[in-house]
């Protein structure tokens, strides 16, 4: 029986000046018979190879040779023409070790050679934030399969396929109870938070199902290793002592624990008698709406009559956020005919009801844990839905710095750029949107601890600006606004494009851009009916515009045959760190604010930019480390509870490519001089809440965990801490469809057209050609609004 999978492995080579250079391997390996590849044998290796100097992404070819038996080694061998057109050899080993069977496994001793002679050495390793693409790659399959996914049906119930096997279901239960205490509002761990847990399970693909499975059967295999009993077997301490032992075995370890406590402490503080006790509501009363005129213009996948439909447009644009939504407001109001195409569904004000961690679910992709691969894993929050990410977000509007605008006409892009100049698009936007700094009414408690430490640190402090006039603070955002305040895509520009004619159909995701030569004649997206037939929509337009985002925009064009030096590259993300504070007074409602209300800067680096973040419980409880009785007397008090983080500028360290199922395969390294601002913003962090009234933090550092004192804080800033101590998100990917001026310096021109072509653009924060350090959601839609005035120009609207 043949076997295939796919492995990435990442790590430095150092040359022969003492120069460490990143590498990073991506390959497929392919046998004939499951038996020579499981004993001694060997298998074909094919794919990928970037390293410094020498290679980028070079396509490569060679031998796995597994001697696990007689010579306990596994031998890669691959070969690649480099950048320089010399032949090169990569030579790894990894030798098992039964004592060390996960780091030796997991770790690719590596020469690299040039015409013989060894340039480089050095030690990849296999990234464990991808462990669910190589679950998910292995052929065959024997025992893990996932059920077939089915969409979400809506609340009050989490319904799904049953995603876990019976030793699975008991080793989570037992895992539940060494989790969560009983407390005096928490609740004792019983079944229905188990089986509600499940539930959520069953809402992620199926390679996130996977990798959730097999952490829970390697924390089995350690109880049993470690006991000789299984995990579910063992008493109450020696689970939790197996957690913390789990938290300090690096990114590997304190990955998978925060991943195993997600859905069930999601599903335990979403309990009703928990949330009574708070005097949290149920968030059950959704607004009515009704059915505007212009939502006549929209057909979903399942309204689709015919197998096969073709639609003639003047311009189709694919996405629907923060860069398709302007461009298609602005071209359907100059007269022209304009179709919209969403993966995702159009929700209206009613769905935007019920508990927020089942709307987290059904809003976000994936269910919120998309992540990169790297030296740290960061958390990448998606919104896949009529107006993307926008609808998700926390609604804060900042103005394109000038000092980045200067930068960016200083590589090369016309004058629009001066700031002098962008600041009509700028406007326009902020119009749309009503940005107005945040209702001091809806602060909450955690703005006055911010100002006060701010002030004696000698920070610059205030509200942050957003785009929610007439926001009566229920602090949902990041699960949709219920109101509507919040002017996200799908509540501005969208309704606008509808408005003017232009024609919206979702649940379709596109998968071909009809290419002859270089022009870009139409595209092709599928779906599925009511009844699950596929149905399939061929838009025919003059001019073809891609506005996927970040990390889909360039995997879509590397699939349809776009070959360019920038496109996947230049990936900067706003990492993201945050802590909970914990106050000795009651804090009010903190669920019952703005999320992220107010901003502090003028500390730590330029770079670091100090803004807050909040939700319900059932959304924060997820989001911290703590387990056990520590957990349980935190959210016993939850009212105590503040929640303050900050983001530090990046430029470019990441990539995305396309991944083996077709989703994007994002590489991402947090370089040393971020996480020296990640060190020194949680020790100012920490200091900034103490001196604002703070009697506890828990700061999320593996290793540093809750501190009670100010010297604790400061001393963050020395510790020997590395970028996968810190629990990271980023929420701002920009960059990897990059705007130049040349070919060389970008993937499109200063007119957002892919370089190479006639008629295809790219309109969305893809484009955004450096890091902005602040929120990029006025931004993308400015640029988008200049974008399409040339458009508009060119068709003659």
């Amino acid at each position: 029986m043949p076997i295939s999978f796919l492995e990435t492995m990442e790590g430095p080579l150092v040359d022969r000046d003492g120069r460490a250079h990143h590498a990073v391997l991506d390959l497929r390996c392919e046998s004939g018979r499951i038996a020579s590849f499981t004993l001694d044998g060997l298998a074909r290796i094919t794919g990928t190879f970037s390293a410094g100097p020498w290679a980028d992404a070079a396509a490569c070819e060679g031998t796995l040779e597994v001697r696990p038996v007689r010579g306990r080694r596994l031998g890669y061998t691959a070969e690649f023409r480099g950048t320089d057109n010399a032949r090169y050899r990569l030579v790894g080993v990894k030798h098992p070790n039964p004592l060390r069977p996960l780091a030796s496994m997991t770790t690719l001793h590596t020469r690299l050679l040039r015409e013989g002679e060894c340039v480089a050495e050095g030690i990849l390793r296999f990234e464990w934030n991808t462990l669910g693409a190589f679950l998910a790659s292995w052929r065959p399959w024997h025992g893990m399969q996932t059920q077939p996914m089915t969409a979400p049906p809506r609340h009050p119930d989490l319904p799904g396929p049953e995603p876990l096997d019976p030793l699975e279901r008991r080793t989570m239960h037992a895992l539940g109870e060494a989790l969560i205490a009983p407390g005096v509002k928490v609740p004792p761990l019983d079944d229905e938070t188990v089986e509600q847990a499940i539930a959520i399970l069953a809402f992620l693909p199926g390679h996130l199902q996977l990798v959730f499975r097999a952490a829970l059967r390697a924390l089995d295999a350690g109880a049993r290793l470690r006991h000789r009993q299984a995990f579910a077997a063992l008493p109450l301490d020696r689970r939790r002592n197996l957690l913390r032992d789990a938290e300090g075995l690096g990114t590997a370890g304190a990955a998978a624990t925060l991943l195993l406590g997600m859905p069930i402490k999601s599903a335990h503080f979403a309990r009703r008698e928990y949330l009574d006790a708070l005097g949290v509501p149920d968030y059950r009363n959704p607004v009515r709406e009704k059915e505007p005129r212009w939502l006549q213009n929209h057909t979903p996948a399942e309204a689709l009559g015919e197998r096969e439909t073709v639609v003639d447009a003047d311009v189709v644009i694919i996405g629907t956020g923060a860069g398709g939504g302007p461009v298609a407001a602005s071209l359907a109001e100059a007269g022209l005919g304009v179709v919209l195409l969403e993966e995702g569904h159009y929700h209206r004000r009613e769905d935007f009801a019920g508990d927020p961690a089942e709307r987290l679910l059904r809003f976000w992709r994936d269910g919120g844990v998309n992540s990169t691969i790297g030296n740290a894993p960061v958390v990448l929050p998606l919104g896949r839905m009529v107006g993307g990410s926008t609808a998700i977000n926390s609604g804060t509007c900042f103005r394109t710095p000038d000092d980045v605008l200067q930068r960016w006409r200083d590589e090369g892009l016309p004058e629009d750029f001066a700031p002098e100049n962008f600041a009509r698009w700028l406007d326009l936007a902020e119009a749309e949107l009503g940005v107005e700094p945040g209702d001091p009414a809806w602060l909450g408690r955690i703005a006055e601890a911010v100002a006060k430490g701010a002030d004696a640190l000698g920070g610059i402090h205030g509200p942050l600006r957003r785009n929610a006039p007439g926001c009566d603070g229920q602090g949902l955002c990041v699960v949709g606004c219920p109101t509507g305040a919040k002017r996200s895509s799908d509540v501005s520009w969208v309704p606008r494009a509808l408005k003017a004619g232009a024609a919206l159909f979702t649940g379709l995701p596109v998968t071909r851009l009809l290419m002859r030569g270089r022009r870009c004649h139409g595209v092709l997206a599928t779906g599925q009916d009511r009844h699950g037939a596929p149905r399939t929509l061929e838009v025919r337009a003059k001019i073809v515009v891609v506005a996927c985002g970040t990390l889909h925009s360039p995997v879509l064009l590397a699939r349809n045959g776009i070959r360019l030096p920038w496109l996947g590259r230049n990936l900067s993300v706003h990492p993201a760190v945050g802590v909970h504070a914990l106050f000795p007074e009651s804090q009010g409602q903190p669920w019952r604010a703005i999320p992220q209300s107010y901003g502090v800067e003028g500390l730590v680096d330029p770079r670091v930019r100090f803004e807050g973040f909040a939700g319900p419980p059932q959304l924060t409880a997820p989001s911290m480390t703590l387990f056990g009785e520590e957990l349980t007397r935190w959210m016993d008090r939850f009212d105590h509870i503040g929640q303050y983080g900050f983001m530090v500028c990046d430029d470019g360290n990441g990539r995305v490519v396309p991944g083996p199922d077709g989703r994007p395969l994002v590489h991402y390294h947090v370089d040393r001089e971020a996480t020296a601002l990640f060190r020194r913003g949680s020790a100012v962090l920490s200091e900034m809440l103490f001196t604002g009234g703070a009697s506890e933090i828990s700061t999320g550092i593996d290793g540093v965990g809750v501190i009670r004192s100010i010297d604790e804080a400061r001393a963050i800033a020395a510790r020997p801490l590395r970028a996968h101590h810190f629990r990271l998100m980023g929420f701002h990917p920009l960059g990897t469809c990059r705007m130049g001026s040349r070919p060389d310096r970008g993937v499109v021109d200063p007119d957002h057209r892919v370089w190479g072509t006639t008629n295809l653009h790219v309109i969305d924060g893809s484009t955004i050609p450096t890091g902005l350090g602040v929120n990029p959601q006025i931004t993308i839609m400015a640029a988008a609004l200049r974008a399409a005035e040339g458009i508009r120009d060119r068709l003659g609207g």
